[in-house]
């Protein structure tokens, strides 16, 4: 398996900005950053935020560096912003204590019928709204779902993400996703399925 590669703080810099280290920086040392995990050539953690959070950042490396990152934060889109910075910077200083995960797929895969549905159940528990996508049909099924079924995941989207500033990026992400949805209907020439999302 391939290794992810050091960077200095010339390459994180070039990344995220001069404004953007200094201040993922203080946070790294400040010990901001926590749950850290290697999937692969991915990086994920979650850091502290000044004005909320904690935010989700993940980082994905190619041969040459980074090749894309994001950030849960409302200005991390591209995974430019200070919490991918901290990310980085405590990577850099502390990789032994990024834990080796496997990716979701292969732990998906190593489950049993029972343990799926198990899963399924107690995240349906945390989080209610998810229990609306247990029951529309997925690409891949021969059956497509009703236009309304996507519209209340759409109405949804923007009803949980509220008024608050940045949450222009909750609903693109939530948008897009059922999109995805869409697209996975399209890819398995399922052209109905397709439609009743778009």
């Amino acid at each position: 398996m391939a290794a992810i590669p050091e960077l200095g703080s010339r390459e994180i810099r070039g990344w995220v900005g001069q404004s953007n280290f200094e201040k993922g920086w203080q946070y790294a040392r400040d010990g901001a950053v926590f749950d850290g995990k290697r999937q692969g050539m991915v990086l994920k953690g979650q850091c502290e935020g000044s004005s909320g959070g904690p935010y989700r950042a993940w980082v994905k490396f190619g041969r040459k560096g980074i090749e894309e990152a994001d950030c849960s934060c409302p200005v991390g889109d591209g995974g430019r912003c200070k919490h991918v910075a901290a990310l980085l910077l405590t990577y850099g200083e502390k990789a032994g204590e990024f834990e080796e995960a496997k990716d979701l797929d292969a732990v998906l895969a190593g489950k049993s019928k029972e343990e799926l549905v198990a899963l399924i159940k107690r995240m349906v528990a945390v989080e209610p709204d998810l229990e609306e996508l247990a029951s529309i049909p997925l690409p891949g099924a021969g059956k497509a779902g009703r236009t309304e079924d996507y519209a209340r995941q759409a109405a949804a989207v923007f009803r949980r993400a509220g008024d608050g500033w940045g949450v222009e990026r909750e609903i693109a992400r939530g948008l897009e996703e059922i999109c995805k949805v869409g697209d996975g209907f399209a890819e398995a020439g399922e052209f109905g399925g397709a439609a009743a999302v778009y």
